[in-house]
Parts: structure tokens; C-alpha cells; sequence
């Protein structure tokens, strides 16, 4: 998909990309956290890991996230102002594909946050998914200087992730078919608050780096 920007040869490829992710992704609209009503696939998803995850995936996140922010930065590029998204024709029926992918990954970013709040940890889809999120929004606006916002939303996500876990613990509630799966009690000896804050942190300073703060 990197070399269809540049490469036209590519351009196939990167539309089979696009609609198979997208595909995929689309099951994920029977996903509805926190409603215990969930079929066999939705089970899936939400406890399993690697291709499993189905449209949780990560890949499948990080191939929507980049075909819309390439054509954002498409659009961009032919407009008469820096920062302002052109306006004729292609630019409306790019836009009118990009909405149905933005909407599944919003989506996706919300129940996302709803599975770590059931005590699982995908504690970096849900920071990566918000980040990219954040950069499409800005995309959008034209805003020129993203970095600072892909920052804070890499700090408010970290933050939803830790209320959310922290809430997982202190609820009390009768088991539900979701959570008779989930140990939701620590060993003893083990601080799990300790371990969840640890893991955050490093990760917040992974995603911080890499967005060169």
C-alpha cells in the first residue's frame, strides 16, 4: 500500500487491500460492547488473539487507518492553499468512500476501549487506533501541525485505558457470559494495578518516541 503512493503499478494491490480489510472490519458491526447478547463470533474476537481477532486486528486497523489518510494527503495535495482539502468531484466521491471506513473504525475504537474495560488488555490497538483517528480528524480540518494533537491523544488514551481497567476491578457485579471467561482477581502477591500502570507507561513512551516528542 506504501508504494501505490508513489507507484501506480501498485494501485491494485492497494484496492484489494482496502476493500478486504474493509470487509472484515465490517463484522465488527456486531460487535456491541458491553451488551452480553454476543454470538460466536463476536466471542471471538473479543477473547482471542492474533488473526482471530478477525476485525480487532491490528492489521486490519492499520490498513483502513493508512488508506484513509493517504487519500486525505491525495486530496490535499491538488489544493491552491496549504492545508485546504480541494473540492470538485473526485474529492467529493473520495470523500464519500473514506466515510464508511472512518465510521467502522470509530467503531472498532469503541469497542475497544469496552473490551479493556472488561479486563482484557489491548491496551496498544486502542492507543494506535485513537491516534489514527486523532490524524484523520486533523486531516480533515487541515489542520498543519498535528503532532501536538497525536500526542494528547496518545496521553487521553493511556488515561481512558487505566479508568477503564481501574472500573473493571472495582465493579461487582453477577457474571455474565463474557466475564465467567475473564479472571478479573489478582494473585495474591501480585499488584495489578502496579503491573497495568507499568505497561501504559511504556507504552506511552513508545508512541511518544515515535512521534518524536
Amino acid at each position: 500500500m506504501l508504494q501505490a503512493q508513489h507507484n501506480p503499478r501498485f494501485y491494485l494491490s492497494r484496492k484489494i487491500c482496502g476493500e478486504s480489510a474493509m470487509i472484515i472490519a465490517s463484522y465488527a458491526e456486531s460487535l456491541q460492547l458491553p451488551s452480553q447478547n454476543l454470538d460466536d463470533l463476536s466471542r471471538l474476537m473479543v477473547m482471542s488473539t492474533g488473526p482471530f481477532c478477525g476485525a480487532l486486528h491490528l492489521d486490519i486497523i492499520t490498513v483502513l487507518g493508512l488508506e484513509v489518510t493517504s487519500q486525505l494527503k491525495e486530496t490535499a495535495t491538488g489544493s491552491s492553499e496549504p492545508g485546504q482539502l480541494t473540492m470538485d468531484p473526485l474529492a467529493e466521491m473520495s470523500k464519500a468512500q473514506r466515510e464508511p471506513m472512518i465510521r467502522i473504525l470509530e467503531h472498532i475504537n469503541d469497542q475497544m476501549l469496552q473490551v479493556v474495560a472488561l479486563g482484557i488488555a489491548r491496551f496498544k490497538r486502542y492507543i494506535f487506533l485513537s491516534v489514527v483517528l486523532c490524524q484523520i480528524r486533523a486531516l480533515e480540518s487541515g489542520t498543519r501541525d498535528i503532532r501536538p494533537l497525536m500526542i494528547k491523544a496518545v496521553q487521553e488514551s493511556v488515561k481512558n485505558c487505566y479508568m477503564a481497567v481501574q472500573s473493571s476491578q472495582s465493579v461487582s457485579t453477577p457474571q455474565g457470559p463474557i466475564e465467567t471467561l475473564i479472571c478479573t482477581e489478582s494473585p495474591p502477591g501480585l499488584d495489578f494495578n502496579l503491573m497495568v500502570s507499568r505497561k501504559l507507561h511504556l507504552l506511552t513512551e513508545r508512541f511518544l518516541t515515535l512521534l518524536g516528542s
